[in-house]
């Protein structure tokens, strides 16, 4: 499915609804947010003018759009995220105040939503902060203090997935009070390097790398207990694969595929 229609498609971050897929595409220093229709294909405008868009994620309905931002000359806002119509790009309000309180946020990398709070990870402050639904504070996980610049996150039956990118693994963690639970692919236990995008989808983990320099430049397929299952993409079908999903049913895995012009949305079945 390429997805070339506007400008180019940026792929830093991507999230689906039932019937679209989100992206942000690169304009120079200003991005705009895009969907492509998953039925016929066509491309439209969500947002125009969001600055560098790391991370978004669609609430539980599907009918809010939650996207990292700034302001569109680089300047630093109150808040980091916007909440928009997914519908018309219709903007709706702010949350997540920024600042170095231990209620604030500073260099989010992923978002998910999960019941009536939203989870974000903090990358500056190398932690986890809990939001209510409304986007206030609620409450901060911090694993011990061994996150080192955490990236994407997703939620999977009670259990929290954080792309631990710094530190070449991935944490897990209880959803409720933010126990530890194992660690997928620390140092000296498995291949794949710098995880900064992950999903999951029933009982698999899916992981893509971020790193120019790894042969694999694949998506890995690992079982929930972190169990090696296989690779996608790895025949060289991927330039640079950064952002990752799966549909809402579960049954595909969107992959984004960005590298010297060749931007696309590849499909996979799960």
């Amino acid at each position: 499915m390429d997805a070339d229609a506007y400008v180019e498609p940026k792929f830093s971050c991507i999230c689906a609804s039932s019937t679209n897929i989100f992206y942000p595409t690169n304009s120079g220093y200003t991005n705009n947010i895009q969907s492509i229709n998953l039925i016929d294909g066509t491309q439209n405008f969500v947002k125009r003018s969001i600055y560098s868009p790391s991370c978004m994620c669609l609430s539980l309905d599907g009918q809010e759009l939650f996207v990292q931002t700034s302001d569109d000359d680089g300047s630093i806002p109150s808040y980091c995220f916007d909440v928009l119509n997914a519908a018309d790009g219709t903007y709706i309000r702010s949350f997540g105040q920024r600042g170095l309180g231990l209620e604030h946020i500073r260099g989010p990398n992923g978002i998910f939503g999960e019941g009536d709070e939203i989870f974000v990870s903090d990358g500056y402050h190398n932690r986890i902060q809990v939001l209510n639904a409304d986007g206030t504070y609620k409450r901060t996980i911090r694993n011990g203090g061994l996150f080192f610049y955490p990236g994407d996150i997703c939620i999977s039956n009670g259990e929290l997935f954080v792309a631990d990118t710094e530190n070449d693994r991935i944490q897990v963690l209880r959803v409720e009070d933010g126990t530890y639970v194992r660690t997928i692919m620390g140092r000296g236990i498995g291949p794949v390097i710098r995880p900064t995008a992950i999903c999951v989808s029933g009982d698999y983990l899916f992981v893509a790398h971020n790193n120019r320099l790894s042969p694999e430049k694949c998506v890995q397929v690992l079982s929930i207990d972190g169990t090696h299952v296989r690779f996608i993409g790895d025949d060289g079908r991927f330039s640079r694969n950064i952002g990752i999903c799966v549909s809402p049913d579960g049954r595909e895995l969107f992959v984004g595929d960005t590298e010297n012009g060749n931007s696309r949305v590849n499909v996979f079945k799960v």
